[in-house]
């Protein structure tokens, strides 16, 4: 899953003291109908949305996009006096989304290509087993089905929501602020305050 990041930069100084920037930056990860679209009862008019999709030399895309990644960004210079100046900063970036990570993350970039089977011991409140010691999985194994099942891979086995979540950017948000002072003879006196706001 690929991005594309345009960025745009302005900058103005209004006084001799004070310069200020700011910049935009738009992250796009570059949707299908559901295969159980239309086949819902009691959803009449409604498109339902979401379909498992398989990269290939056609289908460049597993997800849909996300298309709201606007990251601004701000910030000034002022100086105090000829040896002390203040800066301040403030952006919005966006990390790399969980699918785009897939391989690490064991959700939706490994869909499909592992499996598990579950024991039913009976099927009538333990009047009769089902599954035997000598026998525990009489019906199989639930085997990877791969890219065979196209977008009705997993029907029936529980698809979860983190097929239709984690194709979004996390969000960062970063302050910065300094205070900077030169004391002369090569020495520079500096204090930093950058906090971190990460959210989902």
């Amino acid at each position: 899953m690929g991005s594309h990041q345009p960025v745009s930069l302005a900058s103005c100084q209004s006084s001799s003291s004070l310069v200020a920037d700011h910049g935009r930056r738009y992250v796009c990860d570059i949707t299908a109908d559901s295969p159980i679209n239309g086949k819902v009862p009691n959803l009449p008019g409604r498109t339902l949305k979401g379909a498992m999709r398989f990269v290939d030399s056609n289908n460049r895309r597993q997800t849909p996009t996300d298309k709201n990644n606007w990251g601004p960004r701000f910030g000034f210079v002022y100086a105090i006096n000829n040896a002390t100046v203040f800066r301040g900063s403030y952006g919005i970036i966006y990390s790399p989304s969980v699918l785009q990570a897939a391989g690490t993350s064991g959700s939706s970039g490994t869909a499909a290509f592992q499996s598990s089977t579950g024991v039913s011991r009976s099927f009538d409140g333990d009047v009769t087993a089902f599954a035997r010691l000598d026998n525990p999985f009489p019906n199989g194994f639930n085997r990877p089905q791969g890219i065979a099942g196209g977008a009705a891979t997993q029907l029936g086995l529980g698809i979860s929501d983190v097929f239709f979540i984690d194709n979004a950017n996390p969000i960062i948000q970063e302050w910065s602020a300094t205070l900077q002072r030169n004391l002369g003879k090569s020495s520079l006196w500096k204090r930093v305050i950058s906090p971190t706001k990460a959210t989902t």
